[in-house]
């Protein structure tokens, strides 16, 4: 019913007449997104690497086909998006990661990609995948607007949909991370 109900919401947030969408969050919700077994995520800023996480992730990814332009411009909308929750301390929405996975086939994308990432001051995870092992490991929707997602700790997906122009998504986005970071620190109490 939760979900039926969630899924409700989504279309009308997305104004799909076909249900596409209904029917694509009832076959991605609860999913789990598998991250290739050698990820190392990093921070672009700094040398320091790291493997452990918050409990909540915002995911972004990025195939290696397409307009890596275009994949760059939406990462930096998302910027604002990350600036919004970094200054938002002391509530329950800014215990959230944001993680970028870029699939990158040659050494050029890779150079653009690294380029892009140094003008975002935010703390971001990314990773550079060059065997394009997440899209192998994930069975994702092929239309890039469900390519960002909220995962929850168990790396489940809880939504999909870039909220980037959609200020409406953007708040059920915010909803749902206070509401599952005051469930799991209430779980963490018990």
């Amino acid at each position: 019913m939760k979900l039926y109900l969630l899924s409700i919401i989504l279309f009308s947030l997305f104004s799909c007449s076909d249900g596409d969408y209904i029917r694509l969050m009832r076959e991605q919700s609860n999913k789990e997104i598998k991250f290739p077994e050698s990820a190392t995520w990093q921070f672009p800023k700094r040398d320091s690497l790291i493997k452990k996480t918050h409990s909540l992730k915002i995911l972004s990814y990025y195939p290696p086909e397409g307009c890596t332009s275009c994949n760059l411009i939406e990462l930096l909308f998302l910027d604002a998006y990350i600036k919004e929750i970094n200054n938002l301390k002391g509530t329950d929405t800014t215990n959230v990661d944001f993680l970028f996975v870029f699939g990158v086939k040659d050494i050029a994308m890779k150079k653009e990609v690294e380029s892009v990432l140094k003008k975002i001051d935010r703390n971001i995870l990314v990773l550079l995948d060059t065997k394009n092992e997440f899209k192998k490991n994930n069975l994702l929707p092929d239309d890039k607007r469900f390519f960002t997602m909220l995962l929850d700790k168990n790396n489940k997906i809880v939504l999909m949909g870039s909220p980037v122009g959609n200020e409406r998504l953007w708040a059920l986005y915010k909803s749902q991370i206070a509401r599952l970071n005051k469930k799991y620190t209430a779980d963490n109490c018990n």
